[in-house]
């Protein structure tokens, strides 16, 4: 999606592309479906280089952000550890580089707690020096929905502010603060716990919704009671009308989705409760986030790289 000057200042954002992509593979443990996820995100990432106007020769540095020793923010540093890295090649000149590699530059710079330095001011140091042509960045983010957690990939040419999902907003990498194009791409993995107080309300909604809607239903013998038992699962597909909603949850419930997150987030703040949380199984699920954008981004900057399965899989 291309947000025009217009409708990026109506909703509060930069002009440009922003792309989500769904993914699957990682949560079902699915290799399979991962290398097809990892075919679609190379595909994007190259359309999103085109639009850029990014040359084949171009040298380009890709910057993994996070602390390599907190899982759910590894996501950065994991996936520099995969890329495959040429430019030192190109100025020895060695006979290895075939064409259809680029210069490809990397950068892991960790978090400010860690190196006591900014990280914009390291990643903007390496660029006047290395002078790479564009700027691709990794880094893990915060959902606005728990859904989302490990189930999307996140890409925009409108750069990153590091931090921001959990509150610890740093400066922005971005073009105008580069003078580069800089791309960012990332998938959430944590959220913090009034979003998920607030998406369980949604649910509770739905829940009555969806009670309420069957028993309709029922009564009008337009599904059986077998239908019913059958249905799992609950979406935006059982909302409750717009009264049984003031009958069952008052003023509250016919809040606007943000304004009930900001009380949810208020109240937890109150009580000390509100906390970043990430999925038990994300040790396992990060190592294979970091697999899919390490090869889509390998496939997307080197050409010569046309056997992506056997990449993925050995990588």
């Amino acid at each position: 999606m291309y947000l025009d000057k217009a409708s990026a200042q109506e909703i509060g954002k930069k002009q440009g592309t922003y792309i989500t992509l769904s993914i699957k593979g990682v949560k079902l443990l699915n290799s399979e479906i991962q290398l097809k996820e990892m075919l679609v995100l190379t595909k994007t990432l190259s359309h999103l280089l085109k639009r850029k106007k990014i040359k084949d020769e171009d040298m380009g540095l890709v910057v993994g952000l996070g602390n390599r020793m907190i899982t759910p923010d590894a996501l950065g540093p994991l996936a520099v550890e995969q890329v495959i890295v040429t430019n030192h090649l190109f100025k020895l000149k060695d006979d290895s580089v075939s064409e259809g590699y680029r210069k490809v530059t990397a950068l892991s710079p960790g978090v400010m707690g860690v190196t006591g330095i900014e990280t914009s001011d390291i990643i903007t140091s390496v660029v006047k020096k290395v002078k790479p042509d564009f700027v691709i960045v990794i880094d893990a983010l915060a959902a606005k929905d728990s859904s989302r957690l490990g189930t999307t990939i996140q890409l925009t040419d409108t750069g990153i502010h590091p931090g921001s999902g959990v509150g610890n907003i740093r400066e922005e990498l971005s073009e105008e603060k580069l003078g580069i194009p800089v791309i960012a791409l990332g998938i959430p993995t944590v959220v913090d716990t009034a979003t998920i107080v607030n998406n369980t309300f949604n649910y509770v909604m739905y829940y009555f919704g969806r009670e309420v809607n069957n028993e309709h239903r029922l009564k009008n013998k337009l599904i059986t009671s077998h239908e019913v038992k059958k249905h799992e699962g609950l979406s935006e597909a059982d909302q409750l009308t717009e009264e049984g909603v003031k009958t069952l949850f008052g003023q509250f419930g016919s809040l606007p989705e943000e304004e009930k997150e900001v009380i949810f987030h208020d109240i937890l703040q109150m009580t000390n409760q509100n906390m970043i949380v990430t999925p038990k199984d994300i040790d396992r699920n990060i190592e294979d986030m970091a697999k899919i954008i390490a090869s889509s981004i390998n496939g997307a900057l080197h050409e010569d790289l046309s056997n992506q399965e056997q990449i993925y899989f050995t990588k």
